[in-house]
């Protein structure tokens, strides 16, 4: 099987956190007359090409709170299948009624992601990726966030490199050429050079406003535990947390 390990931590997030690639640590500059689209699609491509070390079960809570400071929370679990040539993470959780929510991204290392959902079945169907802007749960949280739709587009460069987060990090800008109604145009991205993953991201809309900010909050006993998400036009945050146990599989 082709591409790299990724520890279970990060798997209820597809790839929203630090996955193992070769970087050399606290490097802050770009090698000398390296071409920073190259390079953007390198460091891309190993973020499409890693794959989780086998299958598990993973739950956590998504900690909503709206812009009136109402809070509410919503359980979530996520089952990870890899097969030769992809792998799947299937969601579910639920909606505020308390109908079963169910949601899938089957990861391709070469090709773009393919997203299923489905609300009160059981039977998730095929979206296309210009309607997978989906919240889970009523969250802060779409399908394409979960799956990282922006590392698909077409146009990638680093823009930079400057420390974050006590980090050294390449900066990545992905923009997508053809924007979905109320979807992302441009990505901006910290990818720590010493993981390859990203640590924090900012999300624009069509129009170049800034949409959500991205932050891996807090890593525990060298796991993922939470991972925030603000949405800057509703003024709403969702925080989702991790059971630092992956639950066994019946």
């Amino acid at each position: 099987m082709g591409g790299q390990g990724c520890p279970r931590s990060v798997l209820c997030v597809s790839l929203l956190a630090s996955l193992l690639l070769s970087a050399a640590p606290g490097e802050p500059t770009l090698p000398p007359g390296a071409d920073p689209k190259q390079v953007a699609q390198e460091l891309v491509q190993n973020l499409r090409s890693a794959v989780p070390e086998g299958d598990s079960v993973l739950t956590g809570t998504l900690k909503i709170r709206a812009r009136d400071g109402a809070t509410r929370s919503v359980p979530i679990e996520c089952t990870v299948r890899v097969s030769e040539k992809s792998w799947r993470a299937g969601y579910q959780t639920f909606s505020s009624n308390g109908a079963p929510e169910r949601l899938a991204i089957v990861h391709w290392p070469n090709k773009p992601n393919d997203y299923f959902y489905g609300h009160g079945t059981n039977d998730p169907q095929p979206v296309v990726i210009a309607k997978a802007n989906v919240p889970i749960g009523g969250s802060d949280f779409w399908l394409t966030d979960l799956g990282l739709d922006f590392l698909h587009w077409p146009q990638q460069r680093i823009i930079k490199t400057e420390m974050r987060k006590s980090r050294w990090c390449n900066v990545l800008e992905s923009i997508n050429p053809k924007p979905a109604s109320g979807g992302y145009g441009k990505v901006i991205s910290w990818l720590d050079k010493e993981t390859g993953g990203p640590i924090l991201a900012d999300a624009f809309d069509a129009s170049g406003k800034l949409l959500k900010n991205f932050e891996l909050k807090s890593v525990k006993k060298g796991q993922l535990h939470e991972i925030s998400i603000y949405n800057t036009q509703t003024k709403s945050t969702t925080r989702l947390e991790f059971d630092l146990k992956p639950k066994q599989e019946e």
